[in-house]
């Protein structure tokens, strides 16, 4: 085996080194040291994440809007010959005609000719349809929406449209002509206004007032 033989300046050399080593320990200790310590204080500084409360979200139902009373919602009672009579919801300027699509539609036999369809809902209000050649029960009000009668002398043009037989055109006429004469003294007076002849004053009479 042959032998390494270290010489005396290559001894000083490397007991130099050994020593400078030796010396840097510590210095080497306290640095980790001082980083553990960094550690562990951030971790308790940090401040703990808590998660939100899971709240659960439900859409508004027939019963609650109904108890409350929603602005801007009518609540209206569809009955007779429709195909699913029920209790619905409806939103402000809603017509008859409406009521009666949303409760699937008149039977085969169902005499919507006796309603006014063009008539607004009102909260509250019950829509009754019958049969052909039915009449109403005893204590039933009439076949047709519960609707305040329309003021001829105060009504606007939308009011007007909703009388049977009045379109654009004749609620205009209507309007122009109460200008001119101020107020109606009588619904007759209406034959005065173009488009109105007595047929169509019988139709409307009962749906008006002075």
């Amino acid at each position: 085996m042959d032998e390494i033989v270290i010489t005396s300046g290559w001894r000083a050399t490397l007991q130099d080194l050994v020593a400078r080593r030796r010396d840097s320990w510590p210095l080497l200790l306290l640095i980790g040291a001082v980083a553990l310590f960094a550690i562990v204080l951030g971790g308790r500084d940090a401040p703990a994440q808590v998660a939100p409360p899971a709240t659960e979200e439900a859409g508004p139902s027939l019963s609650s809007t109904a108890g409350n009373g929603a602005s801007g919602t009518l609540l209206v009672h569809v009955a007779g010959a429709v195909r699913k009579p029920d209790l619905y919801e409806f939103p402000e300027g809603a017509r008859v005609a409406d009521a009666i699509e949303t409760a699937g539609g008149p039977l085969p036999r169902a005499d919507v000719d006796e309603l006014n369809l063009a008539a607004p809902l009102s909260d509250g209000t019950k829509v009754l349809v019958l049969k052909l050649g039915e009449h109403p029960s005893p204590g039933a009000t009439s076949s047709s929406v519960e609707t305040s009668p329309v003021p001829v002398n105060a009504a606007d043009q939308a009011q007007l449209e909703t009388l049977p037989g009045i379109g654009p055109i004749t609620a205009q006429a209507i309007l122009e002509y109460r200008e001119r004469v101020r107020r109606f003294d009588s619904l007759e007076q209406l034959l005065d206004v173009d488009g109105i002849g007595p047929a169509t004053l019988d139709d409307i009479r009962s749906y008006l007032t002075l």
